[in-house]
Parts: C-alpha cells; structure tokens; sequence
C-alpha cells in the first residue's frame, strides 16, 4: 500500500482477549475501506469522470496477536491528501474525521462481540 495509516495496539491486557481484538481491528478495517469507497455527490457542472480509483484501492491488512496488534489501512498515494482535506484537485472536508470515527465504532462492536455485551 503506498499510502498507509497504522494502527497499534500494544497493551498486555489484551492478551486475554485476542479474539476480540482481531475482529475488532478486522470489522475497524472494513468500515474504514467501506467509508473511502462513499463517494460525494459530484458538483454540478464538473465534466470529470470520476475513475473510483481512491476507494478501489482503500484497503486495510490486520498483523499480530497476544498484545501486539497492527492494522495498516491505505491505498493510492494521494489518498492522504484527499482525506484530509489538502488536496490541490479536491478534499472531503470531514472524510477523514469519519473514516476514523468508522475504525473506532468498528473495533467497539468486534469486542462487544465477541465479549458478549
């Protein structure tokens, strides 16, 4: 993945719960790859053909166990830009405040899952 955000989760306490972490950090991935693939509205009058390139790329790769856990989410090289809203061509005011607020309510229901609550 060219373009990455990390996630690291290194607690002890997790060793316990392994299973609800993975999927947690599994379920986090795919509601932030689902988010990137929302597209906005386009404004009227814009000729461009939107390719759907940023959210066909947007993709997230889970490693680890015990009390170490990464999650890499990611995807084409200016995907950072879009999502925060810097780039020269187009940004997404919000996108990347949603996209994370998607890996957290993600990861909350892959533990709430698995722990039964």
């Amino acid at each position: 993945m060219p373009a990455s955000f990390k996630l690291v989760i290194n607690n002890r306490a997790l060793e316990n719960i392994p299973e609800a972490v993975r999927l947690g950090l599994e379920l986090s991935g795919a509601a932030f790859q689902s988010e990137v693939k929302r597209y906005p509205p386009q404004a009227s009058g814009v000729t461009y053909k939107r390719t759907g390139t940023l959210g066909n790329t947007a993709a997230y790769k889970v490693e680890g166990g015990g009390s170490h856990y990464t999650m890499d989410v990611g995807g084409v090289d200016y995907m950072p830009y879009v999502l925060n809203g810097t780039s020269k061509w187009v940004g997404w005011p919000g996108k990347l405040a949603k996209a994370k607020s998607e890996i957290i309510r993600g990861f909350t229901i892959g533990l709430k899952r698995v722990l039964g609550k």
